[in-house]
């Protein structure tokens, strides 16, 4: 056993008690860390699964053709609700 002056065990307290804090530290950064990547996971998945939803549902609206006149001229319009420009008529 060994004997301790006042100061040693002081010293001593504070080294283990700072020891303490800095492995608290630790723990707490790699809980913020495991947080953060487990937010991005899910924010990747919620985005991805949005994009899927997205093109499934582009890919369900049908496109429309229509040819439109005036005089000579014809345009072809193509929309999903597609319109003559003024002056031309619906063929």
């Amino acid at each position: 056993m060994r004997v301790l002056t006042a100061t040693q065990y002081s010293a001593e307290i504070k080294a283990a008690a700072d020891k303490a804090a800095a492995d608290k530290l630790v723990a707490d950064k790699a809980a913020a860390d495991k947080a953060a990547a487990d937010k991005a996971a899910a924010d990747k998945a919620a985005a991805d699964a949005k994009a899927a939803a997205d093109a499934k549902a582009a890919s369900t609206k049908k496109l429309i053709t229509i040819t439109c006149v005036k005089g000579k001229v014809s345009k072809k319009i193509t929309a999903l609700k597609p319109v003559c420009p003024s002056g031309y008529k619906k063929k």
